[in-house]
């Protein structure tokens, strides 16, 4: 995953992913200009991936919240294959979202619902869902696809489930 982000970064950016000696730790490293760097680092049995962006001219500190403010987006503006995989998931349409905007003036949206009860199989529930999508993954516990522009992950653990859906800037 890291390597495909890094090749979908501005060649510029000169990005680069290393591992370790047994291949169980990886990072990816880009530096963007003017001070502005990307960093990830994961092991090999991560299921999500968090990318950093920071700057020099902020350094980080304690006490200041650098979550990303929720937004709270129109209805119309929520894809529907979210609201399908809740709805398989017989989950309330209680979820959190937030979105960036991207260069071509484009806005990428990330929509996450919590707490969902997880089914007792979590691909029999996604059947129906998932019928055209494009199935990147399909384990026990986590099935992730694509719906046109939206990518979907779905996980399930200990009777939890978690739903997300991205609509990115390409």
């Amino acid at each position: 995953m890291l390597e495909s982000i890094a090749e979908g970064l501005p060649a510029g950016y000169g990005a680069g992913v290393r591992h370790n000696a047994a291949s169980t730790r990886f990072a990816l490293h880009a530096d963007a200009g003017e001070f502005v760097g990307v960093d990830s680092e994961v092991a090999d049995t991560s299921r999500a991936v968090t990318v950093t962006v920071s700057t020099g001219c902020r350094p980080l500190s304690e006490g200041v919240d650098y979550a990303p403010a929720p937004v709270v987006p129109p209805l119309g503006e929520v894809p529907d294959a979210f609201l399908d995989a809740l709805s398989a998931l017989q989950g309330e349409r209680v979820y959190s979202g937030v979105e960036v905007a991207c260069p071509d003036g484009r806005v990428a949206r990330t929509f996450v619902a919590d707490d969902v009860k997880g089914p007792a199989d979590l691909g029999r529930a996604l059947r129906d869902v998932t019928g055209g999508a494009v199935v990147v993954r399909a384990d026990a516990g986590e099935w992730a696809y694509r719906v046109g522009e939206v990518s979907v992950v779905v996980t399930e653990g200990d009777g939890v489930a978690r739903v997300a859906a991205t609509i990115s800037c390409r």
